[in-house]
């Protein structure tokens, strides 16, 4: 029931016409229409199954900060991909089964669609309006910084807040746009562990290697059916009993919610649960009620363990 009504209520915003058959959008409404895609859409679907009003979602800033890119001819992009990015997002976010506190990992169609323009030494505001293998030095956004390559070894690095990429959730900025020449470590940059050095994630090793049991080895993550005992998977599979897997669907056993398409819920330290819809990241898993009574540290103790609870 809750399917259908969600299917009969799929906001008017989302509605696609193709590129082809329309005149070309303004900057505000083409950023509008992705920032809808990835902020709103998820907010209000998610809501629709909790049953609860929609949190504030950062589309109306994504749609400010893409809009003024655009009009200064800083990024690209295209109506059809943010057509793209539409549907799979609503795709994504039919039904109820997907729903967790958080919200989910955007579509492929939707990473890599906001393309830098400026070549290096221009001025820039976000990395992501700078060209492929640059980034923003000094920028943020009350600041012009300048596109520039990633700094060596000891250079200052993690100090500006790409709030662009954040709003847009173009999660593959680090890997498009690199700040260190290796990665960022304490506010500077480290160059990367060679093969066979110690490593606690993939961004540590270099182009064309990954982490795992905390080694830096050759090649990329490991993909459906191969091992993954410590270290993460390719794309969107997770690590299952020590395989690569495709994330389980509502209703199977599990341990953890990493390895299910939403969460994993109810699970014990001596029963497994069941994937499903979670609205609320409280109570945790495994969380035992306290039982009914005094307590040596009183009743403000408690209810102040109660104010702890992550909202939804």
């Amino acid at each position: 029931m809750i399917s259908t009504i969600l299917r009969a209520t799929i906001p008017v915003f989302l509605a696609v016409v193709p590129a082809a058959a329309r005149p070309a959008e303004t900057p505000e409404a083409l950023s509008h229409r992705l920032c809808d895609a990835v902020q709103t859409l998820p907010e209000t679907r998610k809501a629709q199954c909790c049953r609860t009003s929609a949190s504030p979602a950062l589309a109306a800033e994504c749609a400010r900060e893409l809009g003024r890119a655009l009009r200064d001819h800083a990024v690209a992009l295209g109506a059809a991909e943010v057509d793209r990015c539409a549907a799979d997002s609503r795709r994504q976010v039919t039904g109820c089964d997907w729903v967790t506190p958080y919200l989910p990992a955007i579509p492929a169609s939707c990473r890599d669609v906001v393309r830098g323009r400026l070549d290096a030494g221009a001025h820039c505001r976000s990395s992501l309006e700078c060209r492929d293998g640059l980034f923003c030095r000094g920028g943020g956004p009350s600041a012009a910084g300048v596109c520039a390559s990633p700094g060596g070894p000891g250079a200052a690095c993690g100090g500006a807040l790409d709030t662009l990429a954040t709003y847009t959730r173009q999660t593959d900025v680090d890997a498009r746009h690199p700040e260190c020449d290796g990665f960022c470590l304490k506010g500077r940059c480290i160059g990367s562990v060679a093969l066979g050095g110690e490593c606690s994630s993939d961004r540590q090793c270099a182009p064309g290697a990954h982490c795992t049991s905390r080694r830096c080895v050759d090649g990329p993550r490991p993909k459906l059916g191969e091992a993954c005992d410590g270290t993460s998977c390719d794309g969107a599979l997770v690590c299952v009993d020590g395989r690569c897997a495709q994330p389980k669907k509502a209703g199977e056993p599990c341990t953890r919610s990493a390895q299910c398409e939403a969460a994993c819920v109810a699970a014990t330290a001596d029963a497994p649960g069941r994937c499903g819809m979670q609205c609320s990241a409280w109570p945790p898993a495994g969380y035992t009620p306290p039982v009914p009574g005094p307590s040596p540290v009183g009743s403000t103790a408690r209810a102040q363990d109660v104010d702890r609870r992550p909202h939804d």
